[in-house]
This record gives structure tokens, sequence and C-alpha cells, in this order.
């Protein structure tokens, strides 16, 4: 089922595509977790122009992600991080917006990452919580565990576009994802 989530159903008068306030959305939901790093700064420095830029080129098809930053941080264990441009986060932000209510009904309660009101600290809260069901309120030395690599990526492109295409996505976002792949 395709559903058209990038339409402005709400002003018939603009055509489909990213409205200029979900854009600026993204933006300031972007920034508050981000607002210090270099990129964010350089970006805040015009960032009426540059969301207006992106939003021409969201809804013209002439958007291409930018290249991703590399780099090692060694604590708690040393592991390489790639994040995208700052740019490139406002879209993940702004596609976010548009998905997350269709998504959020498919997870079950237990499933705390990226997702509002949830989080880490949730779910120690969540998992302390069934331990001391378990354990009838004897207190546990602790439990260690390792998620190995949950990045994106590591799912094939033809995986990523066939659950895609057979839920929620436009054409808009699959796009988007293969762009994502190239990059």
């Amino acid at each position: 089922m395709q559903l058209s989530l990038f339409s402005n159903a709400e002003n018939k008068n603009l055509p489909e595509g990213f409205s200029l306030e979900a854009v600026f959305a993204a933006y300031f939901s972007c920034r508050s977790n981000k607002r210090n790093t270099i990129n964010a700064l350089v970006f805040e420095l015009d960032y009426e122009s540059n969301l207006i830029q992106l939003w021409k080129e969201l809804n013209d098809g002439s958007y291409q992600p930018g290249k991703s930053i590399a780099f090692i941080v060694h604590k708690p264990v040393q592991r390489e991080i790639f994040a995208a441009d700052f740019r490139d986060r406002v879209v993940h932000h702004l596609i976010i917006n548009k998905l997350n209510h269709l998504f959020e009904k498919e997870f079950i309660y237990d499933s705390f990452g990226c997702r509002i009101n949830k989080g880490t600290h949730f779910g120690i809260k969540r998992v302390d919580t069934f331990i001391r069901k378990c354990s009838k309120n004897v207190s546990v030395l602790g439990i260690t565990s390792s998620i190995r690599s949950y990045y994106f990526r590591a799912l094939p492109l033809k995986q990523r576009k066939m659950r895609n295409r057979k839920s929620y996505c436009s054409t808009d976002i699959l796009n988007h994802l293969q762009n994502q792949r190239k990059s």
C-alpha cells in the first residue's frame, strides 16, 4: 500500500512534496541535539537561505546527500562512527517526522531506540523492573551487553527497498534511501 505522505493536503495550492514549514520544523528538531557541532554552526550562519535551498532541492528532485563524516571514538569501546552532514540530518528528521506515526504502531512496547518518550534510560528502568521481578528483589551484580553493529546501512539495499515498498514508502523516500546508499 502506498501512501501519499508528502502531499500538502491541507493546502491544495501547493504542489506535492515537502512544505517549507515541515523543513523548518525538521531543522529546529535536528539542531536541538547538535547545536554545538561545527557543521550545525556553519549551517546556522545562514540557516534560512540554507533551508529554502534544501526545500527547493527536495521538491524539484535535485537533492543529493552530502558526504558522511567519519571519526573514531574510544569510549566505552573503540569504534568507527559515520555521521551524516548536518544538512542531511535535517532531511532525516523531515522523513522521520512523516513516517514515525506509521512505524510507531508496529513497534512492541519494549522497543526503546529512537522513540518518543522512550530511550536508554526508560529501557534501563524497564530491564531493572524485570530483573527485580525475576530475582524477587535480590540484588543482581550486573548485566553487560553489546550490540555489534545496528547501523542502518548493514541491511542490504535490496532488502530495504523491498521492506519499504511493501509497507509505507513513497517513491520519494525510496529514492532518498537509494541515494544514501550510493554516498
